[in-house]
């Protein structure tokens, strides 16, 4: 949808980037976060790489906009019983290992203590997600 891709700086796993603690102004991601078994891990890892002031900014998919409207929730439960190890996450049908609504992406990172400085329900992108931007 933009046109033009640049060349790839970075190859690694999004919850395990080697960069130096706030090094970077912001984070982007898109329809990235519901593949990770262990979204506490992969937030915190970009919030680690983030300045203060910085940015993480998210689309979300939406579970009743794509193909997860029958799949079930995530829990905040569930997310913390994952990143303690207690409980082990197995990807959907769809190859997502969470499913979200806004008001639970917003659920986790009021969790996490983080400051929330804008929630859009549908993004204005393909209109199946929802943003979250967070700042540090």
């Amino acid at each position: 949808f933009v046109g033009q891709a640049l060349s790839v700086d970075i190859v690694a796993p999004g919850d395990n980037i080697p960069l130096p603690d706030e090094s970077q102004d912001f984070v982007i991601s898109a329809h990235v976060i519901e593949h990770f078994p262990d979204p506490i891990k992969a937030l915190k890892e970009w919030y680690r790489l983030i300045r203060k002031g910085g940015y993480i900014f998210m689309i979300v998919p939406h579970k009743e906009r794509t193909f997860d409207k029958d799949e079930p929730r995530t829990t905040l439960q569930e997310l913390i019983g994952r990143h303690e190890g207690r409980i082990i996450s197995r990807p959907n049908k769809n190859d997502h290992s969470s499913v979200w609504i806004t008001e639970d992406m917003v659920e986790l990172v009021r969790y996490l203590d983080w400051n929330i400085i804008e929630v859009q329900e549908k993004d204005d992108k393909v209109g199946n997600g929802f943003v979250i931007i967070v700042q540090k």
